[in-house]
């Protein structure tokens, strides 16, 4: 919904079963993959309806309680399935957003959240640092993107 709203990316892979309303816009960074079940909305009529009544359907003039606002979602992201994005979200670079997650607000950059609502369980670059001395050649492909290569954890002494 909202076609004229949507900025996409290259290389985004988008489920079956999503609903992506881009009325207030709404921008997919590169690489990003939304699995299946995802609702991303940039809109949010549920106060106006209960303020509004019977009235809903035909004021004219601004929705008093309606939320209208764009969601960003960073490069190489990826969107659980059975998630909700809400309006005036933003998801940054590298995040992994698990399944059944609801997201509202600002998800830092590598951050891993679940739950609803959605809060920061992890970080990614704990694994892509074991994943990188594993695959040193990949390297320059994840710092392409990243901007910098994650840090390996310190073991305990």
């Amino acid at each position: 919904e909202g076609e004229a709203g949507l900025e996409l990316a290259d290389h985004v892979f988008i489920g079956q079963f999503n609903f992506l309303d881009a009325t207030a816009g709404m921008h997919i960074g590169e690489g990003v993959q939304i699995t299946n079940f995802v609702s991303i909305v940039t809109h949010s009529s549920h106060r106006s309806i209960r303020l509004l009544g019977r009235a809903y359907t035909s004021h004219t003039g601004a929705m008093p309680g309606y939320l209208r606002a764009p969601i960003e979602i960073g490069a190489y992201s990826f969107i659980g399935p059975h998630s909700v994005v809400e309006a005036g979200s933003r998801i940054g670079k590298g995040v992994v957003v698990c399944a059944h997650s609801r997201v509202r607000g600002d998800v830092p950059d590598f951050a891993i959240v679940a739950g609803s609502p959605a809060r920061t369980v992890g970080d990614v670059r704990t694994q892509d640092a074991r994943l990188l001395e594993q695959y040193p050649e990949l390297a320059v492909h994840y710092a392409a993107w990243a901007g910098e290569l994650p840090r390996t954890p310190k073991e305990p002494r």
